[in-house]
């Protein structure tokens, strides 16, 4: 009767494991993929200079405006100033987030208290940052 138990708990234990990892992980990928969580992790890859990471968060017209910065941070350390190296954390408060439909509009605080907004348009089930040419000018290097 020991013997039943002891099965008895260990295939409780696996069928909960089970259940419960799948749904957590899930829980957090869709905390994850919310436009606020998404805008937030773009402009902290972006004030890092991490372009390629950046990128994974954008549309195809936000990673020709990341080609587009990449560049610039190359001739900038080509003229002996490399903005790279000031690279610090910085902390973005999300002031409102405005969902329609499939797209956001995500309107933040950078340090310095400025409001700034991010576009954002959902792709197959992801949100992802939407930087057009008309996009004011929104650079790693300019706080806001």
């Amino acid at each position: 009767m020991k013997f039943l138990s002891s099965q008895f708990y260990l295939i409780f234990t696996v069928a909960t494991l089970l259940v419960v990892f799948p749904l957590s992980c899930k829980t957090t990928s869709a905390k994850e993929n919310k436009p606020a969580a998404v805008a937030v992790r773009f402009l902290k890859h972006l004030r890092a200079f991490e372009f390629d990471e950046a990128r994974k968060l954008g549309t195809e017209s936000t990673g020709k405006m990341l080609d587009m910065f990449s560049m610039m941070l190359e001739l900038s350390k080509k003229n002996g100033k490399d903005p790279s190296q000031e690279k610090k954390d910085v902390n973005i408060f999300v002031a409102k987030t405005a969902v329609d439909g499939k797209n956001a509009l995500v309107t933040y605080k950078d340090e310095n208290g400025k409001e700034q907004q991010l576009d954002l348009v959902k792709v197959k089930g992801k949100w992802l940052v939407n930087m057009k040419k008309e996009t004011p000018a929104l650079t790693p290097s300019n706080k806001g």
